[in-house]
């Protein structure tokens, strides 16, 4: 996918917010509502994102991990932008090589 992705989807809410988007670059995600921001993910990625799948619950994606050399997966919260999964520096920070 390329650097920005965008869903619009007036079916889906984010935050409570009606008439949804859903903006990815390569390391988070945000979505927008009928009353703007609703939130934005922490990062998701080292470098790249891919959105698998969207549904009411939650949104399903891949990211790449660097050091692992391979895409991992993560899923993301759509009411709070909340993540599990994922590759991201903040994750290996103390970890031992």
């Amino acid at each position: 996918m390329g650097a920005n992705q965008c869903l619009s989807n007036p079916g889906y809410s984010f935050g409570n917010q009606q008439a949804a988007a859903l903006i990815a670059d390569f390391t988070k995600m945000s979505a927008y509502g009928s009353r703007g921001h609703a939130w934005t993910t922490s990062d998701l990625s080292w470098d790249g994102i891919e959105i698998v799948d969207v549904t009411s619950e939650q949104i399903k994606g891949l990211a790449w991990d660097s050091p692992q050399q391979h895409e991992v997966e993560f899923l993301v919260d759509v009411e709070t932008g909340k993540h599990i999964g994922g590759s991201s520096p903040e994750r290996y920070v103390g970890a031992k090589c």
